[in-house]
């Protein structure tokens, strides 16, 4: 089981897009199909995937991990649906790539929107804008045919993050896994935690992955 352990991990590093230099990014994108214009640039590292700019306009992100392959065939559909509903720019993607021996965990890919990344600019004008779009986007409530999480996905997320929790806590204070296992089934029994009207959020709204362009969200 080790050994098997390992082989995977080995595995996992050599098809990180993370680990790859650029040029191996730019021919890898180029058979895939996508037009990179001959150059791309480093944007930015996450959890589930890695961004980078190409010289035909594009923004790419490349997957990092299984996860995040149902993300981009989400974003395909839905990203599209969003757009004429929102005053801010919003990403369209035209390109979708499926996981493959070149692409382990798959890739999309976007016009690169105008502007410049947030960082440093006025937090106040910044935080209004940014609650407005918010606003915009939790009263959203036609997508088309678009599948999104229902109570089931919440449910099957909650039990994976108990066991998670479990599994880490307990080596270290039994008790207090004990207690947080407890606090899990009685936070599960609350009628108000499954009875909603679902809204579309935004994942991860911070700084770094909003975009200005003249001051403007």
């Amino acid at each position: 089981m080790q050994r098997s352990t390992s082989r995977y991990g080995r595995w996992m590093i050599q098809n990180d897009p993370a680990n790859w230099k650029l040029q191996d990014v730019e021919r890898v994108l180029q058979q895939s199909g996508l037009d990179t214009g001959g150059n791309v640039n480093r944007l930015g590292v996450g959890y589930h995937s890695v961004a980078v700019g190409t010289s035909a306009g594009d923004v790419v992100r490349l997957g990092r991990n299984p996860g995040v392959v149902g993300r981009h065939q989400l974003e395909m559909q839905l990203l599209p649906k969003l757009e004429p509903q929102l005053s801010v720019a919003v990403p369209s993607p035209h390109w979708l790539a499926s996981p493959s021996a070149l692409l382990p965990f798959g890739a999309i890919a976007y016009p690169m929107i105008p502007g410049e990344v947030t960082s440093g600019h006025g937090a106040k004008s910044l935080a209004r804008q940014t609650a407005s779009f918010l606003v915009e986007l939790h009263e959203i409530t036609d997508v088309g045919d678009v599948p999104l999480p229902d109570v089931s996905e919440r449910r099957r997320m909650l039990a994976e993050l108990r066991m998670v929790v479990a599994k880490a806590v307990a080596p270290i204070d039994r008790g207090a896994a004990l207690q947080i296992d407890d606090w899990f089934e009685r936070y599960n029994e609350a009628d108000e935690l499954w009875e909603f009207t679902p809204r579309l959020v935004h994942h991860d709204a911070s700084e770094d992955n909003l975009v200005l362009r003249a001051g403007t969200l």
